[in-house]
């Protein structure tokens, strides 16, 4: 767990790589989603590791090492299935806090579809969903970055105790407004830079 007095370090972080993903997110997608999977993978590997060769600690750190390479490497040639899984990470972490009141079985069906259909447009409108994506999702994390040190909620409260569950108030009007307009500026400056790349 990290402690309490490192929390605002990593607020830091988080408003300064929000504002690198909105703004340059596309440009650095392959970038950051190879990190993201590579972490993912890491993880994978090193639990498939222990679970399997829990008395040798090599072999989880091997795990560990392999399933970051693997994931790393899934990013590069497979750019729009690893788009598809963006979607579809996206699409959970937005709509399930707006979903908290329906019933189980309604809640995962609702939340499947939208990560379906997320995944689907991902697949075919990779570009300007990889902008949008990154745009508004770092938006957010700048948002929420902001208002901790404003006194708003603490989002990440779970990574210095574990008893807590990460609060993401929904329907928080200023909040919602900035994260719109934060984010559409950040789409149409990618849109901007692309366009200017290409010609």
């Amino acid at each position: 767990m990290i402690p309490e007095a490192f929390i605002p370090l990593v607020y830091v972080f988080l408003i300064l790589w929000g504002l690198i993903d909105c703004f340059f997110g596309f440009r650095i997608f392959r970038l950051t989603l190879a990190i993201l999977l590579a972490m993912i993978g890491s993880l994978a590997g090193a639990w498939l590791g222990f679970v399997f060769f829990e008395g040798s600690l090599a072999l989880v750190l091997g795990g560990f090492v392999l399933g970051a390479v693997a994931g790393a490497l899934f990013a590069m040639p497979l750019y729009r299935v690893a788009a598809a899984a963006l979607g579809v990470f996206w699409a959970f972490a937005v709509v399930t806090p707006y979903l908290q009141g329906l019933p189980d079985w309604w809640f995962w069906l609702a939340v499947g579809v939208v990560c379906l259909l997320a995944a689907i447009l991902a697949i075919y409108l990779a570009t300007p969903l990889v902008m949008l994506m990154t745009a508004y999702g770092g938006a957010v994390r700048v948002v929420y970055g902001i208002w901790f040190f404003l006194g708003g909620p603490h989002v990440l409260e779970f990574l210095h105790n574990e008893e807590a569950t990460p609060e993401i108030p929904a329907g928080r009007i200023v909040p919602l407004i900035a994260i719109l307009v934060l984010g559409t500026f950040g789409f149409l400056a990618q849109a901007w830079a692309e366009r200017k790349r290409t010609g």
